[in-house]
């Protein structure tokens, strides 16, 4: 926890010398430096292949191998954490997550198109992502003297993984594409002098491609999440 804050207070100090210049065109009322701690539940849909590569169990015992096409539905459960500084009529800032994800299945797809192809594999893993975003923040109502305001909100970052019992499901080399992006509507309600409420419903696309190096294996995964984070946001200006 204290790396993480200092690594917040870093990124705090970094944003605000860069906007310092923006800051005198904008009324105090409008000078929001949030913070934004939250915690939020979804639901992940994955859509991946592993071709001529293979599936393990966590004690290395063969599940499947050769070219292999699934999907699975997991849930998903994350910690949020972000800051962000007004940039004229935006607010731009610097986030990450810890995301915890729960697969127990795999549905296992045949190449031939029948119906009736499709079996299941049990695959019970948890692990989690590690995941660095930069975000903007576009308000639909900037000069608003509202306590609720909505906002889009969007991230564009890379992730990180780890916790996994089960070999190869993410390929064995660091060097693999890892990246996301997000949209969603931010919603929020101060309930006191510089503090807020916020709901942050959103959908996340994450990809991967193992490296290069590990060719002729060829392992890819698309997870589409739905998610929705909670939490309280604080405003570090002065009123």
């Amino acid at each position: 926890m204290r790396k993480l804050s200092l690594f917040i207070l870093l990124c705090f100090c970094c944003l605000e010398g860069q906007s310092q210049g923006y800051f005198q065109r904008l009324e105090t009322k409008e000078r929001k430096y949030f913070v934004d701690i939250g915690y939020g539940l979804g639901t992940a849909r994955w859509y991946s292949r592993i071709q001529q590569s293979s599936l393990y169990q966590p004690t290395g015992n063969l599940l499947k191998s050769g070219d292999i096409k699934f999907r699975a539905k997991n849930n998903v459960a994350c910690y949020h954490f972000a800051i962000m500084v007004p940039v004229k009529k935006i607010r731009l800032g610097l986030g990450i997550c810890f995301e915890d994800f729960y697969l127990d299945k795999l549905e296992i797809e045949s190449d031939n198109k029948l119906k009736d192809t499709k079996n299941l594999l049990l695959f019970d893993e948890d692990f989690q992502f590690q995941k660095m975003f930069a975000q903007i923040e576009v308000p639909f109502n900037y000069e608003s003297t509202s306590k609720f305001s909505l906002n889009f909100n969007g991230h564009l970052g890379y992730y990180s993984f780890s916790g996994l019992g089960r070999m190869n499901f993410f390929g064995v080399s660091p060097l693999a594409q890892t990246f996301f992006t997000t949209a969603g509507v931010v919603g929020d309600y101060k309930i006191y002098p510089h503090t807020y409420v916020f709901l942050f419903p959103h959908l996340e696309a994450k990809y991967f491609n193992n490296s290069k190096l590990e060719l002729p294996s060829n392992i890819v995964h698309r997870i589409i999440t739905g998610t929705i984070v909670a939490g309280i946001r604080i405003d570090m200006s002065k009123e």
